[in-house]
């Protein structure tokens, strides 16, 4: 696989155990290696077919600086994510954040940590709104998320408070019980959907009047930082950022999750949505 290769970046920021390492800042210095296909960019000489290293470079300093932490690791491992989600094309990524001031008593060149992902090796982190208005709503949500758990390739992480909302579009139908989830997930998206029906079909959802009255729903609001725009399935879910009865449980699981297609974190899109 092609690389793109930075070697010895060197930031100011701000981590360390210490309160004075949080306080006045040190050096770091960090090198990557991000696999990607360079060969469209190799062979037409485009630059929108690679990784630009000056925007590499610009993203490994925000997150450096954006948040101060006792760990390196954390910082390593938050720099590799935000590569991923600004570098739709970078496959893997492999860091060495050398720490050569660390305040440890001892004479030594530097400390460092390797950190090295592969974008969605331990699965891909999944959000799926959840909803019910008929017989014990509450019973049918939880039964969803057993299900959920018991598929091969999902992993239920989190689960939000239920939230009773009035129901939106055919208002002449009981209240729903609404609630949200969070998964790690190895399924690719479309069978994920395929999983979710599944389940709907299950749990005897039936489709008879649009926006009314179900036993259960389950819609994919986010994918990790996919975009997909295909007739049988949208993602992010095209109306997540209008409906509170979706932004209410999903903020509470994953505030600073991030929709990739507004640039907004979740409780933005929130906080937004409640000034209307």
């Amino acid at each position: 696989m092609d690389k793109i290769i930075i070697e010895d970046l060197e930031i100011y920021a701000y981590h360390g155990i210490a309160e004075e390492e949080k306080k006045l800042g040190q050096l770091f210095i960090v090198s990557l290696q991000i696999l990607a296909d360079l060969d469209a960019a190799a062979r037409n000489c485009d630059l929108n077919s690679t990784i630009n290293y000056a925007e590499v470079c610009d993203e490994v300093q925000a997150v450096l600086r954006a948040e101060k932490h006792d760990l390196i690791e954390t910082a390593a491992l938050k720099i590799i994510e935000g590569i991923f989600i600004k570098f739709k094309n970078a496959s893997a990524v492999k860091i060495l954040l050398k720490k050569p001031w660390a305040p440890m008593g001892h004479h030594l060149k530097y400390a460092a940590v390797e950190l090295e992902r592969t974008r969605g090796q331990n699965g891909v982190t999944a959000y799926i709104a959840l909803g019910s208005n008929l017989g014990d709503r509450a019973s049918y949500l939880k039964r969803a998320v057993e299900m959920l758990g018991h598929k091969n390739g999902i992993t239920v992480t989190a689960l939000s408070s239920f939230y009773n909302t009035a129901p939106v579009g055919f208002e002449q139908q009981p209240d729903f019980l609404n609630a949200a989830v969070a998964i790690k997930t190895t399924l690719p998206p479309d069978e994920l959907l395929q999983t979710c029906a599944y389940i709907e079909s299950d749990l005897k959802r039936e489709r008879i009047i649009h926006w009314g009255p179900r036993t259960i729903d389950l819609d994919i609001l986010l994918y990790g930082d996919q975009i997909i725009n295909k007739d049988e399935l949208k993602i992010p879910h095209p109306r997540m950022h209008e409906r509170r009865f979706v932004l209410e449980p999903l903020n509470e699981l994953a505030p600073q999750a991030l929709h990739p297609v507004s640039g907004k974190t979740v409780r933005e899109l929130y906080e937004s949505l409640l000034k209307e």
